[in-house]
């Protein structure tokens, strides 16, 4: 029988110290066995890098420690010491079921694809939320719509090849980062997997970076969105892919500052140059556009 290909499992740490044993217990006590282990404590002031320490003793943990740079630099850190076949991110505060990688490296080796996201996550903390019923794999051919999968790339299992292929990085000093890693990634992958297994654990805690966007949606998201709009247009993926444009308003209605950042956006869309003759920008997308566009940029949009 042949070897059980390596996966290695990245862990970003910052000042988790009363979850993070639930976490690492989580990843060690996994059935999948063949794991690198990569801890990166990203500057923690509290007892996190100890705790981290105390799991040394188990062979396949590598543990670093690098001045705070924030969640996506401490991932592609991680990304750099990988060896593994396979890629898999975890949260340092959340869990997984004791199956949760060997489920995932089954579906991807038995789908024959190099990405695969499990939609079962059970939301904790604040509130909770109750188990799907389990789904078996849908394998996809990227398009525009079904690569539209959200963010948390904690609920997918990356091929290392492809990471590297294409080149993708997380985006430093920004929040939605994973959006912009998928959305760029995944129009390059040949096929891929869907699927709804074992959970998940999330928790919501009011320390983490995204319970302070509740209520305000953070310009770094029109941010995100240059830089997926300017990477397909790098790739010549722009007429076959269409960038997420509901980033530029659609996302923004019904938060504090949605006046602010649907003119933040107008601002952004002019710069771009977004028109119907570069992008072919279709009538959805238009009307995703209506409400935030003054009526002159409308106009220009529909020029031929």
């Amino acid at each position: 029988m042949s070897k059980k290909p390596l996966v290695s499992v990245i862990i970003p740490i910052y000042n988790v110290a009363p979850y993070l044993r639930e976490c690492l217990d989580s990843v060690l006590n996994q059935t999948y066995e063949n794991l690198q282990i990569i801890l990166i404590n990203d500057g923690s002031t509290d007892e996190s890098g100890s705790i981290a320490r105390e799991y040394l003793n188990d062979v396949r943990v590598e543990l670093f420690f690098v001045k705070n740079g924030g969640l996506s630099r401490a991932r592609n850190l991680g990304m750099s010491e990988a060896r593994g076949t396979y890629i898999y991110f975890i949260d340092s505060d959340d869990y997984i079921e004791c199956n949760y990688i060997e489920e995932m490296v089954r579906v991807a080796q038995e789908c024959e694809v190099d990405f695969v996201c499990n939609e079962q996550v059970i939301h904790f903390g604040s509130y909770l939320k109750g188990l799907k019923a389990k789904e078996d794999p849908k394998i996809l051919i990227p398009d525009s719509k079904n690569i539209a999968i959200g963010g948390s790339v904690w609920r997918c299992l990356f091929s290392r090849e492809l990471i590297e292929r294409v080149g993708v990085r997380f985006l430093e000093g920004k929040i939605h980062e994973d959006e912009g890693f998928l959305y760029m990634l995944l129009p390059f992958c040949e096929r891929f997997a869907m699927y709804c297994g074992s959970a998940y654990f999330y928790r919501q805690r009011e320390g983490s970076i995204m319970a302070g966007h509740k209520k305000f949606r953070s310009y770094d998201l029109l941010d995100v969105f240059e830089s997926i709009y300017l990477f397909y247009q790098q790739k010549g993926l722009l007429h076959l892919f269409e960038p997420p444009y509901f980033f530029l308003g659609e996302c923004a209605i019904g938060y504090v500052n949605e006046e602010e950042y649907i003119q933040r956006a107008q601002v952004l869309i002019e710069r771009l140059g977004i028109k119907q003759g570069s992008v072919s920008l279709t009538k959805r997308v238009l009307n995703q556009f209506k409400f935030l566009l003054k009526p002159l940029l409308i106009r220009t949009l529909w020029r031929a």
